[in-house]
């Protein structure tokens, strides 16, 4: 009976170190990559300031920020296909949820990497406002599970740029403390088997 109560003991240490499966933004800190000939060309808007990496830093500014202002953004074609925004987790996860915070009056695709593939994920439409708009949060309908994010613009006025991007759902894999705390309560199960026999 005692063996049966160490193994609900193991069994309750390791569950309460999984991780929690409350959405959390897993494009926090995550890589940002710029590919096309357009970055960073504001077609002569005044003062703008070219980051990348604050799309992904988790604090979006202010709806009506001038559109070319610590974004990444870019002047291309419309639609533009010469211009791709890579946004590369820090690990393999589950989204169930995306948001989107871009200059309002252009449409961007979403494509997400299958593991083999760009997929087609959704398209955010113009909204109406000036500068950056933040799309409604977008509800997938199933995760999908990928470690990377493309972004292209569509459609708009030819001048784009995103301000910040949010992939909501849950790691695919445990973080390794996870695993080194499974390890540890079987191999303290082990011990007591081990033990009992002895004895």
């Amino acid at each position: 009976m005692k063996l049966v109560y160490a193994f609900l003991a193991t069994a309750a240490v390791c569950a309460a170190t999984l991780p929690a499966f409350a959405d959390t933004n897993l494009a926090l800190g995550a890589t940002v990559t710029t590919n096309g000939p357009g970055w960073g060309n504001s077609s002569g808007w005044c003062c703008g300031s070219f980051n990348p990496s604050s799309i992904v830093n988790g604090t979006p500014q202010a709806d009506g920020t001038q559109w070319n202002e610590g974004t990444a953004f870019w002047s291309g074609g419309v639609p533009d296909t010469a211009d791709t925004l890579t946004i590369t987790l820090a690990n393999t996860a589950s989204v169930d949820a995306i948001v989107l915070q871009a200059d309002d009056n252009d449409a961007y695709q979403v494509n997400y990497w299958n593991g083999t593939a760009w997929t087609d994920l959704t398209t955010f439409s113009a909204v109406g406002g000036w500068g950056l708009a933040t799309r409604p949060e977008l509800f997938l309908g199933a995760p999908v599970t990928t470690d990377a994010f493309q972004i292209t613009a569509v459609g708009g006025d030819g001048d784009y740029a995103v301000g910040q991007f949010e992939a909501l759902g849950t790691a695919a894999t445990p973080e390794p403390a996870t695993y080194t705390m499974i390890l540890t309560g079987l191999g303290v199960l082990g011990a007591m088997v081990r033990r009992r026999r002895i004895v």
